[in-house]
């Protein structure tokens, strides 16, 4: 729970904490409820016990409130923003025909970014979807629509495109050069994530970030 737990920067473990959220605002209401009930006929026990119920709901309050200032002034500190994902989608919007979906896969692209870009697309009112490109999914999609652009990370780009018989085709215009970086060299890098136009010819890199997210700044 929040008191004493400052486990903020996996972003994603807040989805197991969330359903708790709804549980543990009752629960202070119910406690700052029973504070501040009617006082008739309170006995020095029901004195004693309204004064701790509300030191338990004013440590409960204020120590999520520290711990989250404490991460903000860290997170802040080191310089790390949305604004790389906002870049991105940017050359996105940028790079986008007409009426283009967005596909992303929840294992091409890790988890933070793609819930960053995920979100500012669905934001921006975008033709967006999740969606799986496993087992000929690419394939299954280009069925559905002559093109689509997507976000690939370096480690995934075998696995995604070349296993599914679509090599990469060039040029690469790209926000950060990328032209010199064959799929294999991208394949060692961990820190990439690519912009890619998905056509039946095979996935084109529109543009390339070496290194989304925060780096290796330490949270916990």
């Amino acid at each position: 729970m929040p008191l004493g737990h400052e486990v903020y920067a996996p972003l994603l473990g807040a989805r197991y904490l969330m359903p708790l959220v709804p549980l543990a605002y009752v629960g202070v209401g119910v406690l700052g409820a029973d504070l501040l009930a009617s006082t008739d006929s309170t006995t020095r026990a029901d004195t004693l016990r309204r004064i701790a119920v509300g030191a338990a709901a004013a440590a409960w309050l204020s120590g999520m409130l520290v711990w989250l200032l404490r991460f903000e002034s860290i997170v802040e500190a080191s310089g790390c923003s949305n604004a790389p994902q906002r870049a991105f989608v940017g050359e996105l919007e940028r790079q986008r025909a007409p009426g283009e979906w967005v596909l992303l896969d929840p294992g091409a692209v890790r988890p933070a970014e793609r819930f960053g870009y995920l979100s500012l697309l669905k934001l921006s009112g975008q033709r967006v979807a999740e969606t799986s490109f496993g087992r000929g999914g690419i394939w299954r999609e280009l069925a559905e629509r002559p093109a689509f652009l997507t976000f690939v990370d370096d480690g995934r780009v075998p696995d995604v495109f070349e296993r599914q018989g679509l090599p990469l085709v060039g040029p690469a215009a790209a926000i950060e050069p990328a032209q010199s970086l064959t799929s294999q060299d991208r394949a060692g890098r961990r820190g990439g994530i690519g912009l890619y136009r998905v056509d039946a010819s095979g996935p084109t890199l529109l543009a390339y970030h070496t290194q989304p997210g925060c780096g290796e700044l330490v949270l916990n």
